[in-house]
């Protein structure tokens, strides 16, 4: 139900003009490894006030292996630790979020 309700509001963001508006702004960047994945992060870090990224990942994923290496705070997980991250020389925002999993 949640899946379905995330991309209800993700659809309704995309109906804004250039799918944003002066407050919001959603982009879909398609990266393969995590050379890029660094790459477009160092791009926009400074284009953006705030980010909202997840904790988790898969730690097999090619778009974040090795950055785990580097990473110096694992309770941001790669991508929040990248951001916040003083080698990203960014003033924005960084809110980690993580799903809680429930006990059936």
């Amino acid at each position: 139900m949640e899946y379905l309700l995330d991309n209800e509001a993700l659809e309704e963001l995309k109906k804004l003009p250039q799918y944003g508006s002066e407050n919001v702004y959603y982009q879909k960047v398609i990266v393969n490894d995590s050379q890029r994945t660094s790459s477009v992060l160092r791009d926009i870090a400074n284009e953006h006030d705030f980010f909202i990224v997840g904790r988790t990942h898969e730690s097999d994923l090619p778009q974040i292996e090795g950055l785990k290496d580097w990473s110096e705070y694992s309770e941001l997980g790669v991508i929040g630790d990248l951001l916040a991250s003083p080698d990203f020389e960014s003033r924005a925002g960084v809110l980690v979020v993580q799903q809680q999993v429930k006990d059936r």
